[in-house]
């Protein structure tokens, strides 16, 4: 199934954040899923919240102590203020509660969804880089 994944980090030079989104294809078997879902993020304990973008709703996948982590980035903002640690998939779950795949059109939501994350989150990137640059999320 496809998922969304937005990964962003300090450029290991630190004279910027780089940052980019691709969906991302993770086994159907939820036996394999949690251990795909750690691989992507990059973490060891995940955290799963219901989110509303475009007037759909999404399961984002956060590492659970992204916030806490050295050098935390965030990575996505909603427009009500919250905000994201570290790398972030997004997702459906079904009536069963099951993680579920993305259409095309959730992907081109998300993608637009990022786009003004990046300009809610320019202020603070610069912040944390002392005014230095950063990279736009690439469109894959």
């Amino acid at each position: 199934m496809k998922l969304f994944l937005l990964k962003a980090r300090i450029k290991d030079d630190m004279s910027g954040i780089m940052a980019y989104s691709k969906p991302v294809d993770v086994t159907d078997d939820e036996d394999g899923q949690l251990q795909q879902f750690y691989s992507c993020i990059g973490c060891d304990t995940v955290d799963m919240l219901e989110i509303s973008i475009g007037g759909r709703k999404f399961d984002i996948i956060v590492d659970d102590e992204g916030r806490y982590k050295p050098l935390a980035i965030p990575s996505f903002s909603m427009p009500d203020g919250a905000v994201f640690f570290g790398n972030v998939l997004f997702a459906h779950r079904d009536a069963e509660g099951r993680t579920t795949g993305l259409s095309n059109d959730d992907l081109d939501i998300l993608r637009r969804a990022v786009r003004e994350s990046v300009k809610r989150l320019r202020p603070v990137w610069k912040s944390v880089l002392g005014g230095r640059a950063f990279s736009l999320p690439a469109q894959r």
